[in-house]
Order: structure tokens, then C-alpha cells, then sequence
């Protein structure tokens, strides 16, 4: 036996951890010191009982993470920037509110008081469509009437800024900030700013002259 060790021992010396086992009258055998399939070359660590527990990241697949699954979003089947129903936020027994309909604040992107006042809309008009028993796009595009004159009043303000601010350069970013802090900024924002109604905070700054020579700049030369 000991002769039979010394011999395996030099061969996986020279071989560099390989050892291929021809008995008489068997099939050959390749075997690996390294852990590793000689066809592929996976390897894996030393054998030990945590390779084979499922929560050790030890013994997991690295690609899955011992899951077997993997998570992640098919472009294909991902939701468009438009909904499928087109622009509408409504259809046959369909209304979207919130987030869903693109309801969003266009400044900070904020979209709860927005959901939570189209979610009422939504309600009102449907409490009436069932009492009539009309589910139809026809009779829930009131819904679509309605928030469109509660919200649009301060989408569009919001947006105009929103699409101002888009096109300033770093400079004229640091030149609004130093705005508001040497040029009395703050007592318009105190005066005038809403957490979820931000038009009069926008007007106000569109009439500082001031500030729209910087948000205008692009505009103007």
C-alpha cells in the first residue's frame, strides 16, 4: 500500500493534481486533488458539511445564490412609458389612478397626495357607474374630466419648472443655489411654498427677477 501511495503522490506531483486510474478490464477514471471536472473546469473548495446547506453561501450556485431561480425584468414584458390603453387613464372597467396614471408630482416626483386624490376621483365616479351599471370607457372618462380639472392647474406650473431645471448647467445650478441663500429666496418659499400645491412657490419665482434670469438664461441668449 505504501508503494501504491508514493506512486499516486508523484503522480499528482507531475501531473499538477490529476490522476487518471486504469484498473484491468475497467473503464478509466480521472480524478482531481483541485476539486475541478477535467472537461469543464468548475472547481469547488474543500469538501466540507456547510457546501451542502442550504442557507450557507458557501456551497451556492453563484449565478442563482443557491435559489435555482433567477430574478430579474424582461425588457419585453416590461411596463411602457405609456400605458397600453394609450394616454387615457381609463378604459373598460379600467381606471388608473396614482403612480399607475402617471400622477406624479413633476418637481420631486412625489406621487402619494396625488394617488390618494385620484384614488376619491376615481371612487366618485365609480360609486355613480355602478349605480347606473354603465362600466363602459364611455361612462368612466369622467373620471378622466375630473382629475384632469382638479390637478392639471398644478401639473402644468410644476412641469414648466420641472423642464427648466432639465436644461441648467452645473454653473447655473450653483448660481440658483447661491441664490437662495444671498438674495432673500427664503421668505418667498416661506410665503408662498405648499408641501403638495407647489404653483404659487413657482409663480413667485418666475416673477423674482433674479431667478428667472437664471432660469430663463438659455432662453434669453
Amino acid at each position: 500500500m505504501s508503494e501504491w501511495s508514493a506512486w499516486i503522490e508523484t503522480a499528482l506531483k507531475v501531473s499538477g493534481g490529476l490522476v487518471v486510474l486504469a484498473p484491468e478490464g475497467a473503464a478509466e477514471e480521472t480524478l482531481s486533488q483541485s476539486y475541478s471536472c477535467v472537461e469543464c473546469g468548475t472547481s469547488l473548495t474543500e469538501i466540507t458539511p456547510r457546501l451542502f446547506s442550504f442557507n450557507s453561501p458557501y456551497g451556492a450556485c453563484p449565478t442563482c445564490s443557491g435559489l435555482g431561480t433567477l430574478m430579474g425584468v424582461e425588457t419585453y414584458q416590461s411596463v411602457p412609458r405609456q400605458m397600453p390603453i394609450g394616454r387615457r387613464t381609463y378604459a373598460d372597467r379600467v381606471m388608473a389612478i396614482g403612480d399607475a396614471a402617471g400622477l406624479v408630482k413633476p418637481t420631486t416626483g412625489g406621487g402619494i397626495y396625488y394617488s390618494i386624490v385620484s384614488a376619491q376621483l376615481a371612487a366618485d365616479v365609480l360609486d355613480d357607474a355602478l349605480h347606473a351599471g354603465q362600466l363602459g370607457a364611455k361612462a368612466l372618462s369622467a373620471y378622466e374630466v375630473s382629475w384632469r380639472k382638479r390637478l392639471m392647474p398644478e401639473f402644468r406650473p410644476q412641469l414648466a419648472l420641472r423642464m427648466l431645471a432639465q436644461r441648467l448647467s452645473d454653473r447655473e445650478v450653483d448660481d440658483l443655489f447661491e441664490l437662495v441663500r444671498t438674495d432673500g429666496i427664503m421668505p418667498i418659499v416661506r410665503k408662498t411654498a405648499r408641501f403638495n400645491r407647489h404653483r404659487d412657490l413657482i409663480a413667485a419665482l418666475f416673477r423674482h427677477q433674479p431667478a428667472r434670469r437664471i432660469l430663463f438664461r438659455r432662453f434669453v441668449t
